[in-house]
């Protein structure tokens, strides 16, 4: 049979089973990152209100301010509460989100939104503090100039007087006044070196906020001569003490730090991770949150709806009595976090789900190829429940300590399993999945032979260099069936003695109609 009846008599049987040709599916492009939007209940009471507010001022899909008031929250509540699923298992509160969207959707503008009542902490902090600061630095160096003039006389002189001038300068250096640091709760582009000094500086935490990813570029060495260095980093979304000892500088110590982190980077600042080996290695990118949603650019109303007085001064608020909420001293004065614990079916809940992605953790399973996300996400999960509890009761002392309710852990995990569908899209553009990659091997193939119909064995032998068995290649054409790229049309005897007949495929017409 020549090749040109052989298509012309599968696209014939493709008709007669999609009864016309409008009715076979249009493909599901490789490049496709269309994505279920979040619903619009995912988050309620004030926390959804100022998202909500957010979405009809700027016109941004619900993902952009969901993650970065999340990470609000976040910044407000870490190293104050931990999260203990289950007996012995304890997650810190902090996150690190990453909504990912082109420039010119308004990003900036929704960060600026959700960051001003820190931006307002912060500075009236500084202005109670600026004028005492000023006292007490006047008075260190006054007192650092009589240590100065005493020293010199004690060096010059002998016996009794010696004694006498060294008890002098002991007692004035023990008495130095300590100059206070203004707090700062989130910080932007910042190096490793300084983010364990101003986490040090405030009780062994911070927040890095931003609309761009230029915080990747600094984690791959751009102040370091290109090394990566992401210590700092990952003990502070775990948790891990901090030990740093450099001849440089003093001994950097923090117990239990927690960073929280909400990036709005370009799609392509994603794609130049794949070349970062060590993000992905050491787990770096397995800490995140993605999302990837749809962009509103051309579909836009421009018919700005600003955000209602009630809804942004509720919202300030609440942050404010999150950022102003004082844990327990112990014995030492060490502030010590409050332990939040799910409720008996919260906890069931929450176990069912764990569970479930334990299952999916197989080579064979949904994600197999980013064991490292999915194996964090029960205790993101878990992460989530804590923010939205701390949320929802924000502004009450005791119910704040109640055990975490069911209905607050469904709306963690139903936001959770949105957030897969996001991270597997992700991935998919760091370049994280194999068959994918692979699959666009074949379609490029495909697409310079012109060819309408192909089988899989003449695919393997025109790209043994990319694909060392056959069924490699039939992994990556499973990915172009599922997406509607090609369609199974029978099997191709390969005329060698126990080889496997060889499955042949019809190309889209859509995707062919141009095609010589």
């Amino acid at each position: 049979m020549n090749n040109k009846k052989y298509q012309d008599e599968s696209l014939a049987n493709l008709k007669k089973d999609f009864s016309v040709l409008n009715n076979i599916p249009k493909p599901i492009l490789l490049d496709d990152q269309s994505l279920p939007a979040m619903p619009n209940d995912i988050i309620t009471g004030w926390l959804g209100d100022i998202i909500e507010a957010i979405m009809q001022y700027t016109e941004t899909p619900r993902e952009l301010p969901t993650l970065m008031a999340l990470a609000a929250i976040s910044t407000c509540c870490q190293k104050k509460f931990t999260v203990s699923p289950e007996l012995g298992y304890q997650e810190p509160i902090n996150i690190w989100s990453l909504p990912v969207l082109e420039s010119a959707n308004r990003k900036s503008s929704v960060i600026k939104i959700l960051t001003q009542p820190l931006i307002d902490w912060e500075y009236k902090q500084a202005k109670k503090l600026t004028p005492e600061i000023k006292k007490l630095i006047s008075r260190r160096k006054t007192a650092e100039k009589k240590i100065e003039l005493l020293r010199k006389q004690a060096v010059q002189s002998k016996g009794l007087d010696y004694d006498d001038l060294q008890n002098k300068i002991e007692n004035l250096e023990s008495n130095l006044p300590t100059i206070p640091i203004i707090p700062r709760l989130w910080a932007q582009d910042i190096t490793p070196e300084n983010l364990g000094i101003k986490m040090a500086e405030n009780g062994g935490k911070i927040a890095i906020l931003s609309a761009e990813g230029g915080i990747f570029d600094i984690m791959a060495g751009r102040y370091s001569n290109n090394m990566p260095n992401i210590d700092i980093f990952l003990q502070s979304h775990a948790g891990d003490a901090i030990r740093v000892d450099r001849n440089s500088r003093e001994p950097l110590f923090i117990d239990n730090p927690t960073l929280t982190i909400g990036l709005s980077p370009q799609p392509s600042v994603l794609r130049s991770l794949a070349t970062k080996k060590e993000f992905r290695g050491r787990g770096l990118l397995a800490r995140f949150l993605y999302a990837i949603p749809q962009s509103n650019l051309g579909n836009r109303k421009l018919n700005n709806l600003p955000i209602p007085e009630k809804v942004e001064k509720q919202y300030k608020e609440k942050i404010n009595w999150l950022i102003d909420f004082k844990c327990i001293k112990n014995a030492e004065g060490q502030e010590q976090p409050f332990i939040l614990q799910f409720n008996t079916a919260a906890y069931k809940e929450w176990k069912d789900f764990q569970k479930m992605i334990e299952q999916e953790l197989k080579d064979s399973g949904q994600f197999g190829h980013i064991k490292d996300w999915a194996g964090k996400l029960p205790g993101a999960a878990a992460r989530l429940a804590g923010l939205l509890h701390c949320a929802n009761h924000a502004g009450d002392n005791n119910a704040i300590l109640h055990p975490i309710s069911l209905a607050t852990t469904k709306q963690a995990l139903s936001l959770a399993a949105i957030l897969v569908k996001h991270a597997l899209a992700a991935f998919d553009l760091i370049g994280s999945n194999p068959d994918l990659e692979k699959a666009c091997k074949i379609w490029h193939w495909i697409e310079n032979k012109r060819n309408k119909t192909f089988t899989a064995r003449d695919c393997f032998n025109d790209l043994r260099g990319s694909f060392k068995k056959m069924i490699e290649v039939n992994c990556a054409i499973h990915i172009l069936q599922e997406r509607y790229y090609v369609f199974l049309q029978s099997q191709k005897n390969t005329g060698k003695k126990g080889r496997p007949p060889s499955h042949s495929y019809l190309v889209n017409p859509h995707l062919t109609n141009d095609w010589q």
